[in-house]
């Protein structure tokens, strides 16, 4: 089964949330910024006792 990834880039554009657009985009392309951009998304699950809801 092959994947079409520009349809699946629309909808991860228009359904995803923030976290998961920026796993997307570092799977897809490999990008450097893209995997930062991960962990600084990761920020927003953090709960106050420093772990990740």
């Amino acid at each position: 089964m092959s994947i079409d990834v520009p349809r699946a880039r629309t909808f991860m554009t228009t359904h995803a949330r923030v976290l998961d657009r920026h796993r997307f985009e570092a799977v897809t392309t490999g990008s450097a910024h893209a995997r930062r951009a991960i962990i600084d998304a990761l920020g927003a699950y953090r709960n106050p006792y420093g772990g990740y809801g």
